[in-house]
């Protein structure tokens, strides 16, 4: 495989309103329920910048996206659904991509840390 790669970043510096529907944390509708769940959801992260990567396999011409959000929060905000749509439009803002999304969210947990998360980006 002779992957290629390419990378632009933006600068964000904006509050991201959360959800609040991870899997991962104690959100508001937990009020009731006394077992260990996860943490507090956080009712917004600020999000530094984003980082949108592009791979290409020029043995097979596969081409792949991936962005990278700098943020200050948790890692168990994982799932939240009010990430994905907030990082496709802050791309779309900034101009650097202007084809219609066809995914922008999560990609598998292991690729999230505290204050970075990853999404995987899909055109149509």
């Amino acid at each position: 495989m002779n992957v290629v790669e390419n990378k632009i970043k933006i600068d964000v510096n904006e509050i991201c309103e959360l959800s609040q529907d991870s899997y991962y944390t104690r959100n508001p509708e937990d009020a009731n329920i006394s077992m260990a769940i996860g943490p507090d959801s956080p009712a917004s992260i600020f999000v530094k910048s984003i980082e949108l990567q592009k791979f290409e396999d020029k043995t097979d011409g596969d081409v792949w996206y991936s962005a990278k959000v700098e943020h200050d929060s948790i890692w168990e905000i994982y799932t939240d659904t009010a990430v994905g749509p907030f990082v496709e439009k802050k791309l779309v803002d900034a101009g650097i991509v202007t084809n219609e999304f066809k995914h922008c969210d999560f990609s598998e947990q292991g690729m999230q840390d505290n204050g970075l998360a990853d999404l995987d980006v899909v055109f149509a």
